[in-house]
Formats: C-alpha cells, structure tokens, sequence
C-alpha cells in the first residue's frame, strides 16, 4: 500500500464531481501516513512514495511529473507568497527530508539529496543536494541507471482495476446516498489528471 494509491483514488472522484469521497481519501491518506497530498495536486503517472509516503506535505497548487519518487518526510511547498508553489520534472528523484519550497522549477532526470533544501530553480541533468541546494554534479545518463534497485515497471493490469475499485466505489456511495444531490461546479476548473 502506498499513499499514491489514495491520492488517485481522491483525485478520480474530484475530477468526476462525486461529492465528499476526495475528502474522504485525503483525510484516510492523513491517518493511515501522516500524509498530506491534496487531490487538487497534479501527479503524472508512474510517481510513487518512498515508504508509502510517510510525513510528506504537498501543497495543492504543485505540480509533480511522470516517474518521481518522492522520499519519506518530504515537503513540496509554497513560500509565504500563496501563488508560489513548485513545478516539478519528469524522472526526478527527491531523496527522504528535502524540502522543495516556493515558485521554482525543478528540471527533468535530476537527484535531489537528502536533507535538501531547494528555494531556486534547478537545470535538467543534474545532483543537487545542500542547504541551500546547489548542483554538485552534472549528469549525462538517466537517473535510474544511477539508482539501480529503483525500477518503474507499471504494467497496465493493476492501474485498470484499480481505477475499476474506485468507479465502482464511487458509484455505490452515489447509489447509497443518492438522496443527496450530485451536483456539477461549472465554475470549478477541472486541471487535467
């Protein structure tokens, strides 16, 4: 089991307008890990938890790319500004403790170090670790070379049924509580999943 799990199933039900079922999730999420990932977060695809999440903190505004693997104790979030929040690249690994804060861009196949603090924008191909963070080296393979007990081999079959398990539980509480009204929220921006 690891939080990524909940997050989708959260974000699946905001994206579809089933009412109270992505608080649900986040709330379990909270209680099961110690875990914040709001389901208004953007996740790509293939990005797992270390340790199935545990103390991470996500602000709801980030974006993370495909095949991130994010370290335990780990906080992506805003500075005091609320309209920064980090955006995040494809195959990025973000080692246990770092802290990704405020409005910067973290490239693709980069290593972030553990214990890490990183408060500016951080180039494709590279290491970086420190506090504040600062490139230590520069690379020119995939990071996941570089990290060989790593290994994002996500075959289809189980990423079907579960988005199978959470239409179906989504459609159950919907015929449960179908006194309540399903509305839609037009004036709601649906980011995309």
């Amino acid at each position: 089991m690891n939080a990524i799990n909940l997050y989708r199933k959260a974000r699946w039900c905001y994206l579809h307008h089933i009412p109270l079922l992505p608080q649900f999730f986040k709330g379990l999420t909270f209680v099961l890990y110690n875990t914040v990932i709001p389901y208004t977060t953007r996740v790509g695809k293939d990005t797992k938890f270390a340790y199935g999440g545990m103390g991470c903190v996500i602000n709801r505004r980030s974006v993370i790319g495909d095949r991130v693997l994010i370290g335990q104790n780990t906080t992506i979030g805003r500075s005091l500004d609320p309209d920064d929040y980090p955006i995040i690249g494809n195959d990025v690994y973000i080692s246990a403790g770092a802290r990704i804060i405020g409005k910067i861009h973290v490239g693709n196949n980069v290593i972030i170090g553990a214990n890490a603090v990183v408060n500016k924008d951080v180039g494709d191909n590279c290491i970086v670790a420190g506090v504040p963070a600062k490139i230590i080296r520069k690379i020119d393979v995939p990071i996941w070379t570089l990290l060989k007990n790593i290994h994002f081999s996500s075959p289809s079959e189980p990423g079907v049924v579960q988005n199978r398990t959470t239409y179906i539980i989504a459609w159950a509480y919907v015929f449960i509580f179908g006194f309540m009204e399903v509305s839609f929220h037009p004036e709601r921006e649906v980011p995309y999943a």
